[in-house]
């Protein structure tokens, strides 16, 4: 199936991941593309997502944009049921060292996670903070060549309690 491409960003077709995750996430399934044409601020929440669904976010070709966002969350994963997959690749998320807890929170989500060639930098307290949860029920989380720093606490935080 071929991938639904969304350009994200000023000029684009939503201003925010937020806008196209409420377009599209409900939808029909498939594979769904989320390519960044600038900078954005946004904090978002993958979740409710209609089964069958894969999520690819990235930066355009030959670039890194840059998330900022001072919400407790600034990529936050709930999926609870329906498969998933998610990718994201070539972008930059900066807390700005304000309010920001975690760059990623993946609480729960029932297919894998990539991160490819992504920053992570400068919040109060985890880079990427995995829950039990996620760790029982996602097959898979893998991170290739990220860049994790800045944090008041540890880069990477999994909780098995």
């Amino acid at each position: 199936m071929a991938w639904i491409k969304s350009t994200i960003g000023s000029g684009g077709n939503y201003s925010t991941i937020s806008a196209w995750l409420a377009a599209v996430g409900g939808g029909a399934a498939g594979d769904k593309e989320a390519e960044l044409i600038s900078d954005i601020s946004d904090a978002f929440t993958v979740s409710s997502i209609t089964a069958g669904t894969n999520l690819w976010i990235h930066s355009a070709s030959g670039h890194r944009y840059k998330i900022t966002a001072t919400a407790a969350q600034m990529m936050y994963i709930n999926q609870t049921t329906n498969a998933l997959s998610v990718l994201v690749e070539d972008v930059e998320f900066d807390a700005n060292g304000t309010g920001a807890d975690s760059a990623w929170y993946i609480r729960r989500l029932t297919g894998p996670f990539t991160a490819r060639r992504c920053i992570l930098r400068n919040g109060t307290s985890y880079g990427i903070d995995i829950e039990n949860a996620a760790l029982a029920n996602t097959p898979d989380v893998t991170l290739e060549n990220c860049l994790i720093y800045g944090f008041s606490s540890e880069g990477i935080y999994c909780n098995f309690a």
